[in-house]
């Protein structure tokens, strides 16, 4: 590592309907971009993972294993695998929902095995702190610490240039202090450049079953949800 950013919330296309690019397209563009390493956290799943791993060992860069889990409630966070038993801590826990999904299953403690993000927009602590429940928040976070250990849960902070984006930002620093949580920026991308907007349009309009000129807010409001340069995002 040469201590520039590394973008730890990326999905794939493997994010049937959320992410645009193929793996092997957000690999070859983080490394055009100077990434050491890059984590692909598709939806539910290492679906992504193999490829991009190849792909990665081609471009002379890290492609970090994780996915995005889901909780009943309905947001999502990523997970990291710090360890070999962490993947196969996370494998057991996949297939578990899979073979019984609704069944509300949880992890034991995880050690230091696993990592977790608090997610974007989606995620646990911000879906409250945008609709102004600021206890719901805490509540969430204080859960993610219980569950994975002090020292392997990261604040997201994310920028897409949305009115909200301050405050938003302020008070997941102001929780993160309270709790004396490390800070993680990332853009949480969901395509490879600013072009494949476009197609990450047209998925949005399939997902919710839409013409793309009935999808007004369905839409993404802007094309930010691209993977940036260490600069950028600096």
């Amino acid at each position: 590592m040469n201590g520039s950013f590394v973008e730890l919330h990326a999905r794939s296309a493997f994010s049937f309907l959320e992410g645009a690019s193929q793996p092997e397209a957000m690999i070859r563009r983080a490394a055009e971009l100077g990434y050491d390493s890059i984590a692909i956290t598709d939806r539910m799943g290492f679906y992504g993972s193999a490829r991009a791993h190849h792909a990665a060992k081609e471009c002379g860069i890290r492609a970090m294993v994780g996915c995005m889990l889901d909780l009943p409630d309905g947001t999502r966070f990523p997970v990291l695998c710090a360890t070999r038993d962490g993947y196969r801590m996370l494998s057991r826990q996949l297939t578990d929902h899979h073979l019984q999904p609704g069944e509300g299953r949880e992890f034991s403690r995880t050690g230091n095995h696993l990592l977790a993000l608090t997610g974007d927009r989606a995620g646990p602590l911000c879906r409250p702190l945008l609709a102004n429940n600021r206890k719901a928040a805490l509540q969430a976070a204080e859960r993610l610490v219980r569950l994975f250990g002090q020292g392997n849960v990261y604040v997201e902070l994310t920028r897409h240039g949305l009115r909200d984006d301050g405050r938003l930002n302020r008070q997941l620093v102001d929780l993160a202090a309270h709790l004396r949580l490390p800070l993680l920026a990332s853009n949480a991308p969901l395509h490879a450049t600013r072009g494949d907007r476009r197609l990450a349009d047209a998925f949005a309009c399939l997902r919710h079953h839409v013409p793309l000129d009935r999808a007004g807010r369905l839409l993404a409001p802007n094309g930010e949800r691209h993977l940036k340069s260490p600069a950028e995002m600096t």
